[in-house]
């Protein structure tokens, strides 16, 4: 996870920036399929985060998606893959954005040591998540969304 103030858009041709986000502890800036909404994740007090929205236009800032942190896109909008601090570990839920329901994907069974997954990741067909990882080492895993 990357931290930033500000979040931005900046034309590659050049032209004016525009500012979308400002100020606060942000950071994980994705598009939306709409192109017209970024998601961020924003740090809370007492190692919280959230998922918000913001419309490129109106740079609407008061959207409120979710808990979590890290949101991905499904390559069609069939679900959003987000992560969620618990405990010390950080498991991997795969949300439906029209119902707002997350279910937990990548997580840590009762007992075992807990799962560090970040920065998911969907193939170009939809149909594996891959991710940051630890757990006894720290690697790149992936699995498929059908298991």
């Amino acid at each position: 996870m990357t931290h930033a103030e500000i979040i931005c858009i900046v034309p590659a041709a050049g032209g004016e920036t525009i500012e979308l986000v400002s100020p606060g502890d942000v950071s994980d800036p994705d598009w939306a399929l709409d192109s017209e909404n970024v998601f961020y994740t924003k740090r809370l007090p007492g190692e919280r985060f959230e998922i918000w929205a913001v419309n490129i236009k109106d740079k609407k800032r008061n959207e409120f998606v979710t808990e979590g942190m890290d949101a991905a896109w499904h390559p069609f909008g069939k679900r959003l893959a987000i992560v969620r601090k618990l405990g010390e570990g950080f498991d991997l839920y795969l949300m439906d954005p029209a119902t707002g329901r997350a279910t937990q994907f990548v997580g840590t069974p009762p007992g075992e040591r807990e799962w560090w997954a970040l920065d998911p990741t969907w193939s170009p067909k939809g149909d594996w998540v891959a991710f940051h990882g630890i757990r006894e080492y720290f690697g790149i895993y992936k699995k498929n969304v059908s298991q």
